[in-house]
């Protein structure tokens, strides 16, 4: 059933006094596109955002989930609200997100001031999902302090978070080689930050290398683009990457 324009109202109301149910409800009518969520974005204010939208990419496996866990548990420490958006492939059978981000990211699921959402990518290209603009318009309206895009898990032409997010954190693993030539003039030239995660494991040091040689191949835009070493499950790193995220947000500002 389509709904009213009372109902509508009603639910900005709630979404505004900050309720978690129907921050819930409004990103499923509009990442679902469900009767009546045209009519509800219209109850949308329509200003600037102001919550900043940091956004992890990188290949699979790379560790983005662990590393963005342990990022939001700084920034809980910080007092800081944060709400995730983990685009997830698409199951093959329902169409839904398939949701192993959720999983990685089990000990903030009792934090009312963590919102994990997983989507499906539903095949759209880039990395994200098609809606994605109007979820995070409803997430800064809702008045969260930080938003965290994870992307599918990119290539080489995945780079749509780069359009989105304020901050890119590009997500890389020790001894990648030839991943990075393959890499490099597609998704590794939107970064702001470079992260090199299980930094714990053999050819951490030299990735990194790797990675500051590239940089310094490219044009003066990325000279102030930082290399940073990080172990996400023991949280090393995890200091110096939010202090870049921060400096970076400065930056912009």
């Amino acid at each position: 059933m389509m709904p009213t324009q009372p109902e509508s109202s009603a639910l900005l109301t709630r979404l505004l006094d900050g309720e978690l149910a129907a921050l819930a409800r409004a990103i499923t009518m509009i990442d679902n596109e469900l009767p009546g969520h045209a009519a509800f974005l219209e109850t949308v204010p329509d200003k600037p955002r102001t919550t900043p939208v940091v956004g992890f990419t990188g290949a699979p496996g790379v560790g983005k989930s662990t590393l963005i866990n342990a990022y939001t548990a700084l920034c809980r420490s910080q007092d800081r609200s944060v709400a995730v958006v983990s685009v997830d492939p698409s199951s093959p059978i329902s169409g839904g997100a398939i949701l192993g981000d959720r999983l990685r990211m089990a000990e903030h699921a009792q934090d009312d001031g963590v919102y994990i959402r997983s989507l499906a990518s539903r095949g759209h290209l880039g990395g994200l999902c098609r809606n994605i603009d109007q979820v995070i318009r409803i997430i800064d309206t809702a008045g969260w302090d930080v938003i965290v895009l994870e992307t599918v898990g990119t290539g080489q032409s995945e780079v749509e978070v780069a359009s989105i997010a304020d901050v890119k954190v590009v997500v890389n693993a020790p001894g990648m080689g030839d991943s990075i030539q393959a890499m490099k003039s597609g998704i590794l030239e939107i970064a702001d930050i470079l992260v090199v995660n299980k930094a714990d494991l053999p050819q951490a040091g030299q990735t990194s290398k790797e990675l500051r040689a590239m940089l310094r191949l490219r044009s003066n835009s990325t000279a102030t683009v930082a290399v940073i070493e990080t172990v996400a499950t023991s949280h090393a790193g995890i200091d110096e990457l939010s202090a870049a995220i921060d400096a970076c947000r400065s930056c912009m500002e």
